[in-house]
């Protein structure tokens, strides 16, 4: 097996890995089309951040600023993991290797112990014209020469006492948490919080990583509307000149919103006006009734971005009902006994399961989305939101009698709250409401 194959056979497994254990060679089109749209995210987020990773990846980049998205077609990744009739050029190599983290692919051979300089000259000339001549052998020998060079930075570097052990390029989970003074961000690797927005009157929030763009439903007398604010990379600070406070019109009561960041649309329950209305991001109306009136109060949403069904949860009727926005086929009792006032949901849809809490029962439903029987766990609290780490069998939820989010670990024989002692996150402010996990490049 020679060096490209080894490559991409150890990005194979690392995907495989990061997408719950199933090899690429075995996805359908839904699927590949689905980790292509985070695939395409990250690297964007990735190369705003990196001008020298943006070069490698084929684009140019002006750190902080917009760049041009790296892109790999559905086909080219047929093409790579299921026929296996092509290795990919350069850029595309480069690409996986950056998405997964890594710095280069250099970096990627060198981590992995595939590096040599054989290998590197045959990764570099497997698209080199056959006709090169002898200068072009002599920048390949200069080239390998330098990657050699950086290797032995990098591995200086990492061997670093203060950087064992660090996986700061790599993406990793954020949740945004709506609390009593606006929202927060939690940094669960590092345990770490600060709030972005500051406001008492945040009902739901949701976040585009694409474009920055952080939209929330605001309950303030004066006016119920949604805003909305760009965040800066690191996250700490909103973009000067970015905060809309007025994002759309005057609506009822906003409740629960979902994006869907591919098509540029918010989703948001009107609570009083028992409607969901749909806007595009510049904060007109598209679709001012999606379901008809509601025979009761929509309260959270989620959509299922992949397989463009729109679900919500009834506090009224204590129901969850869902729609399939491709056909228009409406389901309003597709959970119709999910307990007292279901709120909060969160979607798995790698293992295909849903989640809520029932903050006034004091429990957590769950259910499957192909075969819908709730089951609950109570607890010992009240749960106002949970969200789903399907990646790493987490399930947080927010404590709304306190400033806390939770922990508990899910499979397939249940879930399992952990103590009430440990493994919290400060949610930065009491009565956290709504909690939303993004993998992103920090």
């Amino acid at each position: 097996m020679n060096a490209i194959e080894k490559y991409w056979e150890e990005v194979a497994r690392l995907i495989a890995d990061e997408q719950g254990g199933e090899p690429p060679h075995t996805w359908n089109k839904f699927k590949i089309d689905a980790f292509l749209r985070n695939f395409h995210t990250r690297l964007e987020q990735i190369c705003r951040a990196d001008p020298q990773k943006a070069a490698l990846c084929g684009v140019d980049g002006v750190k902080g600023g917009d760049v041009q998205s790296p892109r790999l077609s559905y086909f080219s990744f047929r093409r790579i993991f299921i026929t296996r009739e092509s290795t990919g050029n350069r850029s595309t190599r480069e690409m996986f290797a950056i998405y997964l983290g890594f710095e280069s692919v250099s970096d990627f051979l060198n981590q992995k112990s595939i590096i040599g300089d054989a290998a590197q000259a045959e990764l570099v000339e497997k698209n080199t014209p056959t006709a090169a001549a002898a200068p072009k052998r002599r920048r390949l020998a200069a080239l390998s020469g330098l990657v050699i060079l950086v290797a032995i930075f990098w591995i200086y570097k990492a061997c670093r006492p203060e950087n064992i052990n660090a996986d700061a390029s790599r993406p990793r989970p954020f949740l945004f948490v709506r609390n009593e003074n606006g929202i927060a961000i939690v940094d669960p690797t590092a345990n770490t919080s600060w709030q972005v927005v500051r406001t008492q009157t945040v009902i739901g929030i949701d976040y585009d990583p694409a474009s920055r763009q952080l939209f929330w439903a605001n309950g303030h007398d004066a006016y119920r509307c949604l805003s909305s604010a760009r965040l800066d990379p690191d996250l700490k600070t909103i973009e000067k000149g970015s905060f809309k406070s007025r994002l759309t019109g005057q609506l009822k009561y906003p409740a629960g919103i979902a994006l869907d960041p591919v098509r540029k649309r918010i989703y948001c329950a009107d609570h009083y006006d028992s409607t969901i209305v749909v806007f595009d991001y510049e904060g007109r109306v598209l679709i001012p009734s999606l379901v008809g009136k509601i025979n009761g109060r929509p309260s959270s949403v989620e959509l299922d971005v992949q397989n463009q069904v729109l679900y919500w949860t009834d506090v009224k009727n204590h129901k969850i009902g869902r729609i399939f926005l491709d056909s228009g086929r409406q389901e309003p009792e597709f959970i119709a006994e999910p307990g007292l006032y279901p709120d909060g949901l969160s979607l798995d849809t790698l293992h295909r399961g849903i989640y809520w809490a029932c903050n006034k029962a004091n429990r957590i439903g769950w259910s499957s989305l192909d075969n819908p029987a709730p089951q609950f766990t109570p607890l010992p609290i009240s749960p106002a939101a949970v969200e789903v780490d399907a990646l790493r069998g987490t399930l947080y939820y927010c404590d709304w009698e306190s400033d806390l989010i939770r922990k508990a670990r899910i499979d397939g024989a249940g879930l399992f709250p952990d103590s009430l002692t440990t493994n919290t996150l400060n949610a930065q402010g009491a009565s956290p409401g709504v909690v939303k996990l993004f993998y992103l490049a920090y």
